[in-house]
């Protein structure tokens, strides 16, 4: 080990990395860690943002060759320019009275995969199902699944959703006093996974029996089914999954991803039965009241609900102010 003066090369080596790790927590002290999504750094909510759109955008390049090469009659490709169009500009604006600025209006399809809008649907979800645990005296997490198909349909999904009512009608789930049920989706190479995540007020429910019963809901001797305790509200992001991811998506071939948007086209993947069905209207409401009210701010100026709404940018002040007043 060779020693210059007086101190060794792996102690400056120790000497420069602890430096270095100082250096780091200053730093830390000073602005925000990145955030780590899908091994790449996210810095930012601008981050987040732009790592969505290039998802859209892939996803939408891809939806666009499928349609072109097959000719598809189904009614969900009527609507299919919202989901195309989600996230651009608006023809009509914003407009600030305050300090007469015009802001851009985005557009949203609120497709159950549009990388874009998916993340507000879980989120409002996630919320609910909060509010519904408070009212379960007896909360329990059932998973429900079934052996994985190589083609998806419509008559797949009516399927799933017809067992999913019979088996609240069988023996096994007499004690079920109420519950929610979302419906989830992943098809990882081998073949279509559909299953389900239900929060359910139940003191006990037999695992073996309920997945004897939903085996021979599905055509098995018997099915993999999973109970899980509740712990500390990670309950909500498993029962509130997106009903597909738009990353794992992207890897499915075109004609997948056509299949699966026809298939899933006017299905719910979240619903309510028993004892918290008839108390939905009373839980929306107690959401409703703790939820702040919302207050649209002028990113100018910072006033408060200042905004008016012009079909078209542009327009003179005088000409604001008449169509304004005509509304």
């Amino acid at each position: 080990m060779s020693v210059t003066g007086g101190v060794s090369r792996l102690e400056r080596e120790l000497l420069k990395n602890c430096e270095a790790e100082k250096t780091c927590r200053a730093a830390s002290d000073l602005s925000p860690l990145p955030v780590i999504l899908d091994k790449k750094v996210v810095s930012s909510d601008a981050d987040r943002l732009t790592e969505k759109q290039e998802l859209h955008r892939q996803l939408t390049e891809k939806i666009q060759k499928g349609l072109k090469r097959g000719n598809r009659t189904a009614k969900c490709w009527n609507g299919i320019d919202a989901f195309f169009n989600c996230g651009k500009e608006m023809d009509c604006v914003q407009w600030c009275v305050n300090c007469d600025t015009e802001h851009p209006m985005i557009q949203r399809c609120s497709k159950k995969y549009c990388p874009l809008c998916h993340w507000r649907i879980t989120s409002a979800r996630q919320e609910q199902v909060k509010k519904f645990a408070e009212h379960v005296n007896n909360p329990q997490h059932v998973v429900l699944t079934q052996r994985n198909f190589l083609n998806i349909s419509r008559e797949k999904m009516r399927e799933h959703y017809r067992n999913l009512t019979r088996i609240r009608e069988q023996k096994v789930w007499k004690n079920v006093l109420g519950g929610c049920t979302s419906v989830e989706m992943t098809n990882r190479g081998e073949g279509w996974h559909l299953h389900s995540h239900s929060l359910i007020d139940c003191k006990f429910i037999c695992v073996e029996s309920l997945a004897k019963a939903w085996g021979k809901l599905v055509g098995q001797e018997f099915a993999i089914v999973h109970r899980k305790e509740i712990d500390s509200g990670a309950y909500a992001k498993e029962i509130c999954k997106y009903v597909c991811k738009p990353a794992e998506m992207l890897r499915w071939r075109a004609k997948d991803i056509l299949n699966f948007i026809e298939a899933i086209h006017g299905t719910r993947f979240f619903f309510k039965f028993g004892t918290l069905l008839k108390d939905a209207k009373l839980i929306k409401q107690a959401i409703a009241r703790d939820r702040e009210p919302f207050v649209s701010k002028c990113s100018e100026c910072e006033a408060e609900n200042c905004f008016e709404f012009l079909p078209s940018s542009g327009m003179s002040t005088n000409r604001k102010l008449k169509f304004v007043s005509r509304i």
